[in-house]
């Protein structure tokens, strides 16, 4: 029990924790407060109870429950404890974490819609999810939008396959609106939760686009060129000017035809004129309304891709504090403690299998160390890329020092390091180090659990994952979304022939004076190709205000 509260310390969007034997009957939990009605109860009539005794090894199964003393429902994951010597071996109980979804994802909802002055969502603009069933999970409103009542929206919204995408006009909560749905791919063994994610932005303000002129500086032949406006609009931009060439043409050769009338023609000349001055002045208008529509097209474009680049920041950022966490729970663990003190070849066999297990859930860690508090390393996880720390003298480090100097509720110390064999294969990577502590309550570290985090890997995948795309959901042919650090050098892109990693970038000063948490759009002249450009930084959550990040989204504009 005492572990399981450590647990729900660690992550405050836990609402509690349950571990039940094979039969199904609980014998811990970690929230104080319901162990009297809990212990020794049976959840066998519990469908997560039931799911997770039958999961395979490494599967977890999430289920939506409504608990009696809480206002909106959880989320259940589920899954089975087995022998600890065999991932595949015999069913020893479960263990259930139950989170309050909403809680913890209304401020991210919140985060993408548009503001107030005061900061609060615009009245009828929603975000919310539902299940496979039409059921909303969590919503950015939850007094308009119940989590556990049923979504009104149509079907064509709520039964949405693996990665489709719809959108249509619909009236929403007595408003005329535009309604975005979108199904997930599926990661991993999560591809079965069919959850949909919508947006309801209402149709009086999406039609509507902030003038960007001002920061595009393009020519009509730019704009009218550009991939991102319309056929239509250039087809007609196009016939106005043959129009009124075809004007002048006609007003020309009446003035000339009236010059041979002698005086007879003198009186036709203004005519032919006004003519001319009306067609210019029809034209005229015409061409600017074309291209501010244009404008307006490419001001939204603009608007979507520092989303975009925003979305790409938080996930990372998201990710990074999520591995934190995660660190600090895991150097509570008593086996790390005991390494540590007796010093025994069976306690540092004991913590190296645990650190082994926790990488291979974990690929995207390039090793884990447990060191002793003068920096020398008793455990790992990978023994055979301790080369990757050649010429590393750890006690001499910044993050270790820092770390070994902390105690409990510290967060996590994080540095950029440089790993490889030479210096052409080297790359970058974070090291997270946590203090390692006699007791739970001692504030004196006897050691540091260190992580070596392949950050780069995931952040590929989340720059991918935030490249704007065509209609049938590909990249847009051109587009490159990157990532840089406070000194303007790449430290990730997903295209490194265009934007090569460890080089810096020569995009304007305005993208990289941003204030954390700050966006910026424009268009922009880049290795000889025009583009619109769009900056997220980093909003410096928690302890990462140190890494100055930005988040780069490129579209050609031509």
């Amino acid at each position: 029990c005492e572990q399981l509260e450590t647990i729900r310390e660690t992550y405050p969007s836990i609402y509690d924790i349950i571990v039940t034997d094979e039969q199904g009957v609980v014998i811990a939990n970690a929230r104080t407060t319901r162990r009297p009605e809990l212990m020794a109860k049976s959840m066998l009539q519990e469908g997560w109870c039931q799911k997770a005794l039958k999961v395979s090894s490494n599967q977890t199964h999430i289920e939506r429950v409504q608990l009696k003393d809480e206002a909106h429902p959880v989320i259940v994951f589920s899954s089975a404890i087995r022998d600890s010597e065999d991932r595949q071996g015999n069913v020893l109980g479960t263990i259930s974490v139950f989170c309050d979804f909403q809680s913890e994802i209304q401020s991210h909802l919140d985060n993408y819609l548009p503001t107030e002055k005061d900061g609060r969502p615009r009245d009828g603009w929603y975000s919310f999810f539902t299940d496979d069933r039409g059921v909303v999970i969590c919503s950015n409103d939850p007094g308009a939008i119940l989590p556990g009542s049923h979504c009104d929206l149509p079907r064509s919204h709520r039964l949405l396959t693996r990665g489709e995408s719809y959108w249509s006009h619909n009236v929403f909560k007595g408003r005329e609106s535009i309604v975005f749905s979108a199904c997930s791919t599926g990661q991993r063994n999560l591809n079965a939760s069919g959850w949909v994610s919508h947006l309801v932005a209402p149709v009086s303000e999406i039609m509507q686009a902030d003038n960007q002129g001002k920061r595009l500086n393009l020519g009509h032949s730019q704009l009218m060129g550009s991939k991102l406006i319309p056929e239509i609009s250039k087809q007609t931009y196009s016939a106005l000017q043959e129009d009124r060439h075809a004007i002048k043409l006609i007003s020309l050769n009446g003035i000339l035809f009236a010059s041979q009338l002698g005086k007879r023609g003198v009186a036709l000349a203004p005519v032919f004129d006004k003519i001319t001055a009306t067609g210019d002045s029809a034209t005229s208008r015409m061409e600017s309304l074309l291209y501010d529509m244009a404008e307006s097209e490419i001001g939204l474009n603009l608007h979507l891709h520092e989303t975009l680049a925003r979305q790409a920041v938080d996930l990372m950022s998201q990710k990074i504090y999520e591995r934190s966490l995660a660190l600090k729970l895991w150097a509570r663990t008593q086996s790390l403690r005991n390494a540590l003190v007796s010093n025994t070849p069976e306690s540092t066999e004991e913590v190296a299998g645990l650190l082994r297990m926790i990488n291979d859930d974990y690929p995207v860690y390039r090793n884990m160390l447990l060191l002793n508090n003068r920096g020398e390393i008793k455990a790992c996880s990978k023994p055979k890329r301790l080369s990757d720390l050649d010429g590393l003298s750890v006690a001499d480090q910044g993050w270790f020092m820092q770390a070994i100097r902390s105690g409990v509720g510290s967060h996590a110390q994080i540095s950029e390091i440089k790993v490889g064999e030479s210096e052409s294969t080297k790359c970058s990577t974070l090291v997270f180090a946590q203090a390692v502590t006699g007791t739970s309550d001692d504030s004196n570290a006897i050691g540091v659990l260190a992580c070596l985090f392949d950050w780069q890997s995931e952040a590929a995948d989340i720059l991918n994952s935030c490249l704007p795309r065509t209609t049938t959901g590909r990249p847009v042919p051109g587009a490159v979304a990157f990532l840089t650090n406070r000194d303007q050098s790449v430290l990730e892109s997903t295209n490194r022939s265009a934007v090569k990693v460890q080089e810096f970038t020569s995009l304007s000063d305005e993208h990289f004076q941003l204030s954390a948490g700050e966006t910026c759009s424009s268009s922009m002249e880049f290795n000889g190709t025009t583009y619109i450009a769009a900056t997220a930084k980093c909003d410096g959550r928690k302890i990462f205000d140190w890494m100055g990040w930005s988040a780069h989204i490129l579209r050609p504009l031509i």
